[in-house]
């Protein structure tokens, strides 16, 4: 029987999905939750046993248990088995705990899904593979403008997964930004885009003069993307953008922008630096 205290201390932790084994292996508590988790109910798990939920038949279960005895806990990823899918990837720890008041000892399975933490491990490879591919690039280092601007800008829609990414330069008065490139994934191509003047927009070019990155998540509802609506975002569906300063020796001299069309869309700090590495990509064309 567990104690008061032991369950206390599982209740503490209900922000995860619970199991609670005896020495013997055997399931003596499981949250609530765990079917949203799983699939499977808490009968099903219980006459299955908790050992039959994992996929892998490589994975020693006793050895992670022995581990989590001698270290007092034990961490891992592992596919787990789930009803209606082909499986679930899940984060684990086990907790080994004595229950003095009872001499009796338990070990306390914490899950929780690996799902969106695998993709954006995932999405941090390909952007870093995509990255290293630049930097090797021949194009880029010989100097051949035109195709290393394709290149990058290319490259940078397939790891962004943006529809438009294009590159943009000031004139020497900062009086318009012209295109230098405007990649659509939509066409696959280089497709023209005409120079923007200041006088259309003064308000989006001063905030080109704080030379941070602009982000707008919502072209539709955010004040500082106004200007540009009715001539270039309605025209173009772009519903999310983020434009990157371009700087050499650093003076800022233009952006790269991503623009995301079709919905809105948050760009996550992981975009934000790849969005630099792309920017600083282009200043060495």
């Amino acid at each position: 029987m567990v104690s008061k205290s032991f369950f206390n201390l599982i209740v503490n932790n209900f922000l995860e999905h619970v199991f609670v084994l005896n020495n013997k292996r055997e399931i003596i508590f499981q949250t609530a939750n765990n079917s949203s988790l799983l699939g499977y109910s808490d009968e099903e798990i219980l006459k299955d046993g908790f050992q039959s939920l994992f996929i892998n038949p490589l994975f020693l279960f006793d050895e992670a248990l022995d581990k989590a005895m001698k270290y007092g806990e034990y961490y891992n990823t592992e596919n787990f088995k789930h009803k209606t899918k082909k499986f679930i990837n899940i984060a684990f720890r086990i907790l080994y705990q004595e229950d003095e008041a009872n001499s009796e000892s338990y070990f306390v399975f914490y899950l929780r899904d690996n799902t969106q933490q695998n993709l954006v491990r995932k999405d941090i490879i390909k952007k870093s593979l995509t990255i290293e591919n630049l930097a090797k690039s021949r194009k880029i280092r010989d100097g051949q403008l035109n195709e290393a601007i394709y290149e990058i800008l290319e490259s940078s829609s397939r790891a962004m997964q943006t529809t438009r990414v294009n590159a943009w330069l000031f004139d020497t008065e900062k009086t318009q930004i012209q295109c230098i490139g405007n990649f659509d994934a939509r066409e696959n191509k280089l497709v023209p885009q005409t120079a923007l003047p200041r006088i259309a927009m003064p308000l989006y070019f001063s905030l080109f003069e704080t030379e941070k990155i602009i982000i707008t998540r919502n072209t539709l509802t955010e004040t500082k993307t106004a200007e540009l609506y009715e001539f270039y975002l309605k025209p173009h569906d772009i519903q999310s953008l983020m434009d990157v300063p371009v700087r050499i020796e650093g003076e800022m001299v233009g952006v790269i922008c991503f623009e995301n069309v079709g919905c809105p869309r948050e760009w996550t700090l992981q975009e934000q630096k790849y969005g630099l590495v792309a920017a600083q990509m282009l200043s060495l064309t």
